[in-house]
Formats: C-alpha cells, structure tokens, sequence
C-alpha cells in the first residue's frame, strides 16, 4: 500500500472535498504522519501524479467484477468531451469575444499615402498594445474555462503560457474578415 493511500485520495475526490491546513501548507506527510493534515496530504496524492480524472464517479461505481465490456477496435475515435464542457467552452468565447461592429479601431489604421508613415517605434508600440490587449482577452477566456480557476495560480500560469501564443493564433485567424486581402482584426 502507499503511504498516502488511494482511498483517501479516492473518497476526497468523489465527495468532493475541500480541506485546509492550519500550519503553512507544508506539513510533514508519510505513512506515520498522514492524518495530520489532509489538505497537505491531498497535495501530496497530486504531486506524485495522482489525477483526479482517474476516479470513478458515482455512476461507475461497481463495475468490478461484471464482465468486461466489449473490446475498443483501435480505428474508434476517442470519446467526444461531455456536452455540457462544450457548451462552457463556446459560452466562455461568446462571453469573452466583443461584438466587432462596437470596437473602436481608429488609432490603429493603416495611414493612407497622404500622411506621414508610422515609424517602426510606432509600428512596434501598436503591435504591442494588440498584443497585450489580445492577452487580457485570452486570459479572461482562460478563467472562464470550467476547472482552470480551480488549479493553484502556479498551474494557471504555467497552462497559460504555455498555450497562449496558440490561442492568439486562433482567434487571430477566427476573426479574419476579408481573406482576398488578408484584412485581420485584432480587438481589445
């Protein structure tokens, strides 16, 4: 057996509980010491790789021992995610993509031949602030995202960059407008 044992691991995520350490969040967890603290324990269980999507829900409880069901043919896709993650997801874009005919774009057109060409510094700093606006976007829809506010701020920063520039990209290509020209828009 581990010394964290996975019933408790098993039981915290099926009730879904919620612990606290009273000390700072640094206790001492082994086979001797394990009931001392149950948050740190449970942190514990997930840095050694425990996952909580591992856990059989109420509904698949008692399967062991029936028969097992029919063996997957390798050529099945992959189950499609559960409707309702879905729907969070598209509702987390609506929420989080402004209506487009109500965004203000003046400052950043391109100047016509009769003015004065933006220098690269100015280029650069209209970029930029696309670019920061853009990610105060992605992170809004990040933390609409159903779980990723839960993650310990760390994880969501790690998650974040890691996959930002993706998610730029894409929604970057969402909003193309006219792709004969190649108009883009970006929004904050």
């Amino acid at each position: 057996m581990d010394p964290l044992g996975f019933g408790f691991f098993k039981r915290t995520v099926q009730k879904g509980s919620k612990y606290v350490c009273l000390a700072e969040k640094s206790c001492p967890v082994d086979k001797r010491r394990r009931n001392r603290c149950q948050f740190c324990r449970f942190q514990k269980c997930l840095s050694v790789g425990m996952v909580k999507e591992v856990v059989r829900t109420d509904s698949l409880k008692g399967r062991r021992g029936r028969l097992p069901s029919k063996p997957k043919s390798p050529q099945e896709s992959p189950p499609s995610p559960p409707v309702s993650l879905i729907t969070a997801l598209v509702r987390a874009h609506v929420d989080t993509s402004p209506d487009l005919s109500n965004l203000d774009y003046s400052q950043y057109r391109e100047p016509n031949e009769e003015e004065i060409p933006m220098s690269e510094t100015e280029k650069t700093q209209q970029f930029y602030n696309l670019l920061t606006s853009s990610v105060d976007v992605i992170r809004h829809f990040a933390e609409k995202i159903p779980g990723f506010s839960e993650l310990c701020r760390e994880d969501q920063d790690l998650l974040f960059q890691s996959a930002s520039l993706e998610l730029f990209v894409l929604r970057l290509a969402y909003r193309i407008k006219d792709v004969h020209y190649m108009k883009w828009v970006l929004y904050k």
